[in-house]
Parts: structure tokens; C-alpha cells; sequence
């Protein structure tokens, strides 16, 4: 749990997170850089197979089944003007109507427009720092600092005399670490099942593992031989900003803005023979209105345990076990959550499955093949039907350097009990520069945080079905 607790704190400083470069990069690796810096352009389009599942109503179900695979969808993004990114989204119905949600965003406003949005030229938006929690429209900078994975790969990549110098040095932080969360230390006993235990429990106030990281902060930051040490493995703008020994101000000021007033808990489980069975660590959570807790689970094995609760008896659960590679297992639960649904709860089985890079001579054609099957199985409690989500992924292109990359995705969802299923297949590449509106041009911006609250829910409401009430009876999707 030493080393457990000690990456946490190493979590809870270093926030970047961005691609590693390989040295010559895949066909999907170009993709992404691709759709990253220029423009976008895509379609979507579904089809539904079956007589009924019990996922929904049989008459919605056929309503789907009639009216979806007349629906196409274009998409398009730009990012060539990177002070004005933006794009839409287009639904063309069978009666050859279409809608259209235009988007539009900068440093601070993501703004919705177009006729599926509005009956007149007013822009809906919201500020951009609320969005920033869900990944939503955040660009790469392409001088981002190397984040914890770049950090744990050059590590991992070091020589073992490297590594074995490395566990010498971080030992004396292990038992500094260790030396601390002993004064908050209890043993105890206990039974599970048929099986006892043995463990140590600690209660930390978050004012003293607060206290505790600035300490381990600036026993880092004079540490010359560890900076030295680390300096050989990581890149040299990531060097000379993390290993700066001016950085620890900086970071004792996000340690203290961490996490709020509470209690980290910490427990360590042994069974008889010693072995350890289960590390656990819950804390409070930080950026959350709604949900004040998180508690993480590891066993002994290597699985895992999530989940996130609240005062008022909601709670998110997730167990995830780790298998051959590319194959996981687990379960996942709602409580409380929706109100149809006081508990929906089911377990799972993941692959995915990532193909070599092939070449085609005679085509002239690199291609990627990627994979992945989920199946859900409802627990005794859930009323759902067992269900299977299958996606293949293909990225494909010739081998000129400057080449476009075309990406095909095909998902199928599945009720496995009734047979019905849902199809959709996304194309996606790189594209010429197009004009977008400009967040400057818009004349009419209306914030929903000015809308009144008793309004907000009919007019998200409004903004998502829009684009099938002209193709369905609205009375029939509310």
C-alpha cells in the first residue's frame, strides 16, 4: 500500500495526459494526427434487424426499425483556423428534409446553432470551463508536457541497472511514507466467509496527507541524486520542467487544492498465510458538487474496485479483473441512479483486440484492424436483457506521405434473448478546409445558465429531438 499511496500522490500532481510518439508512426497513429490538425468530414448510417427487444417498448422499437435506416448523418470539423474551430451535424430524413446543428466554440464559449437548435439565429451556449470535466472540445497542444504515462513509460523502457538504482532511491521515500502512515496504524481482525484476516487500517485527516506530500515534495526536490537519476530516462522538456526544483511551490499549491476536508482511508488486508488479498484507499472527492466519495479496491491478483457515492444513497460500482491480454471481466452497478431503475447491475466480458500493420503491395494499401466485444449480462435484480456490443474498426490509406487516412467503424448492439439488433456504420478522413461559423460572426447568444431553470430540461430536450420530430410523430418521442 506504500507504493500504492505513493503513486496516488504522484497522480494527484501531474495532470497532463497526451499521446506517446512512436518513432514511425501506425496508419491509425497518422489518423489521429490527421483529424487533430486539420479538418474532418464523416457519414453515419444505420439499420435495425429483429421484431422486438426488451430494452424498449415494442412500439417504439418498431418505429426504429421503420424510420432509422432512412436517416443519414454528415459531420464535419474544422481545425485548420485554430482560432475558430468549429462544425456541424446534419440529419437527412427519406422525405429529404434535413437538419442541421452548427457548433462553434474558443477559449472560453461552446455555442449550438442552426435550424434543429433555433427557429430564429439564436445561439445557445455554455462557458467552456464547465465542459472541461468531460474531455468536451479540449485541442492537443503539441508542446504538452509529457504526462504520467510518457513518465511511466520512459521507466519502463530504462535498462535494469537503471531500475535497480531507481528502487533504491524511491525505497527511502517508501519508508519516510511508511514511517508517517504508522502513527495513524490499527491492527485488526476479522472473517470473510469461511476465510479470516488480518489488516491494517488507517484514518488520515486530508489536512495531514496534505502536509505530507509538501514534505515529500521537498524531500524530492533536494534529492540531487534521485533528480539526476531521472533526468537520464525523461525527455528534456519534461526534465527541465518536472525536475525543476522550482516546481515544488507549484505543485505544494495543487496538493493543497486537492482534495477537500475529510478522511483518506487506507486499508490493507492479509489472509492467513500472509498473502496480501486486498489494498483499499477511500478519499473525498474534490471537483464534485454531487458525489463526496471515491473508494478504490485492489486485490491481491491485481483486480480491481471502483466506486463513487453520495449522501443521498446514489452510488456507482465497478470491479474490473484483468485477464490475458486485451480481455477483461467485471460487473458494474447503478444504484439509485435513475428512477424507473432504483438498480440496474450487470457483469461483463471485454476483448479488444489491436492487428498488426499490413501492407498490400499489389493495392498499394496499409490497413489497421482493430476489435472489441462486450457482452453484458443482467445481475437477479436487473429486468434487462443480456446484451452484446461488437466494433470493428478499420483505418486504411496508400503509402504517398501525404496521404489521408480513412477510417471505417461498424457497431452492432444486440438484445442476445430476443435476437433485435441496431447497426451503425461511421466513415470518417481528413478533409479539405470549409468555412465554419466563427463565434465572433454570432450576433444573438443566449447562456443556458440564463435560462430559467424550470425551462432548461424542455429546451435540452428540444435541442436533441429535433432532428426526428419533422421524421416521427413528436407526440411519439417525448
Amino acid at each position: 500500500m506504500k507504493k500504492a499511496v505513493l503513486w496516488l500522490v504522484i497522480c494527484l500532481l501531474v495532470f497532463s495526459w497526451t499521446n506517446a510518439l512512436a518513432e514511425t508512426p501506425t496508419v491509425d497513429e497518422v489518423f489521429a494526427g490527421q483529424i487533430r490538425d486539420y479538418a474532418l468530414k464523416g457519414t453515419a448510417n444505420f439499420s435495425v434487424l429483429g421484431e422486438e427487444t426488451g430494452l424498449v417498448e415494442s412500439g417504439l422499437f418498431q418505429m426504429l426499425k421503420e424510420s432509422l435506416p432512412g436517416i443519414s448523418v454528415s459531420f464535419g470539423h474544422s481545425m485548420y483556423e485554430k482560432k475558430y474551430p468549429g462544425g456541424y451535424v446534419r440529419f437527412n430524413g427519406a422525405d429529404g428534409e434535413e437538419k442541421e446543428i452548427l457548433f462553434a466554440y474558443n477559449d472560453d464559449v461552446i455555442a449550438l446553432g442552426g435550424n434543429t437548435v433555433s427557429d430564429d439565429d439564436t445561439w445557445y451556449a455554455v462557458e467552456k470551463e464547465l465542459t472541461k470535466v468531460l474531455g468536451l472540445f479540449e485541442e492537443q497542444d503539441e508542446n504538452a508536457l509529457p504526462g504520467i504515462r510518457e513518465i511511466m513509460a520512459a521507466m519502463e523502457k530504462a535498462d535494469d541497472a537503471w531500475k535497480e538504482k531507481a528502487a533504491e532511491r524511491l525505497s527511502a521515500y517508501e519508508t519516510a511514507l511508511s514511517i508517517w502512515m504508522n502513527q495513524y496504524a490499527v491492527s485488526r481482525t476479522g472473517r470473510e466467509g469461511d476465510i479470516l484476516y488480518s489488516e491494517l487500517a488507517c484514518e488520515i485527516p486530508t489536512d495531514a496527507v496534505k502536509a505530507e506530500i509538501r514534505g515529500l515534495l521537498q524531500l524530492f526536490y533536494s534529492d540531487e541524486e534521485t533528480l539526476q537519476l531521472l533526468s537520464q530516462v525523461l525527455e528534456p522538456i519534461g526534465a527541465g520542467i518536472y525536475l525543476n526544483p522550482a516546481m515544488e511551490s507549484l505543485l505544494s499549491m495543487l496538493a493543497e487544492n486537492a482534495m477537500p476536508d475529510g478522511v483518506v482511508q487506507v486499508v490493507r488486508r492479509f489472509d492467513p498465510q500472509g498473502t496480501l488479498v486486498l489494498d483499499k484507499i477511500s478519499l473525498p472527492l474534490p471537483a464534485f458538487e454531487n458525489w463526496q466519495q471515491v473508494s478504490v479496491e485492489i486485490t491481491g491478483k491485481g483486480d480491481l474496485g471502483f466506486s463513487l457515492s453520495d449522501a443521498q444513497g446514489k452510488a456507482i460500482l465497478f470491479s474490473l479483473v484483468a485477464g490475458e491480454e486485451g480481455h477483461y471481466t467485471g460487473s458494474v452497478a447503478l444504484d439509485n441512479m435513475m428512477e424507473a431503475y432504483p438498480h440496474i447491475g450487470f457483469d461483463f466480458d471485454f476483448s479488444w483486440q489491436v492487428m498488426e500493420e499490413t501492407y498490400s503491395l499489389q493495392e498499394d494499401k496499409l490497413e489497421r484492424l482493430k476489435q472489441g466485444v462486450l457482452t453484458l449480462t443482467p445481475d437477479k435484480e436487473t429486468l434487462l436483457p443480456a446484451q452484446r456490443i461488437t466494433l470493428d474498426v478499420s483505418y486504411s490509406s496508400d503509402s504517398g506521405e501525404r496521404s489521408v487516412v480513412t477510417m471505417q467503424a461498424d457497431m452492432v448492439w444486440m438484445d442476445i434473448e430476443k435476437g433485435a439488433s441496431l447497426a451503425a456504420a461511421v466513415k470518417v478522413k481528413a478533409a479539405n478546409r470549409f468555412e465554419v461559423t466563427k463565434m465572433e460572426d454570432i450576433k444573438n447568444i443566449l447562456y443556458f445558465s440564463d435560462v430559467p431553470a424550470g425551462q432548461r430540461q424542455a429546451l435540452l430536450s428540444h435541442i436533441l429531438l429535433a432532428p426526428f420530430e419533422s421524421m416521427w410523430p413528436a407526440e411519439e418521442i417525448q
